[in-house]
């Protein structure tokens, strides 16, 4: 976002700061943001109607939880042409006597920060 709204406004880092510090006054409009920051979209089709990939591979997606970004991306790669392809990581313990502990099923299931999920899908 930074790169593509901020080139030549240099009060989008000050904006920045201001968030960051708290000192922002606080709204009771739903969706009140400086267009300076981004866009919001009320749901996914909307995002998914724009049909301009390009626009949508220079953005990044925000929302409170991870699993939101995921479902989101989900609909959004079911809605590009060609198929998918699903690439899974292999999830195995080193001890197998710590299989008892750390079932397949639990390690597919991490998601943990700073490492690709167990399903990256193509």
């Amino acid at each position: 976002m930074w790169s593509q709204l901020g080139r030549g406004n240099t009060d989008f880092p000050k904006k920045l700061l201001l968030i960051g510090n708290g000192k922002v006054p606080e709204s009771t409009e739903k969706n009140n943001i400086d267009k300076d920051l981004g866009e919001i979209v009320t749901n996914t089709e909307d995002l998914i109607s724009r049909k301009k990939y390009q626009w949508m591979w220079e953005r990044a997606v925000l929302t409170v939880k991870n699993t939101s970004v995921d479902a989101i991306n989900d609909k959004i790669m079911a809605k590009l042409p060609g198929d998918n392809i699903n690439y899974l990581a292999i999830d195995t313990v080193v001890d197998q006597e710590d299989a008892v502990h750390y079932p397949q099923e639990f390690l597919n299931s991490l998601n943990p920060y700073g490492l690709p999920p167990h399903e990256l899908k193509k």
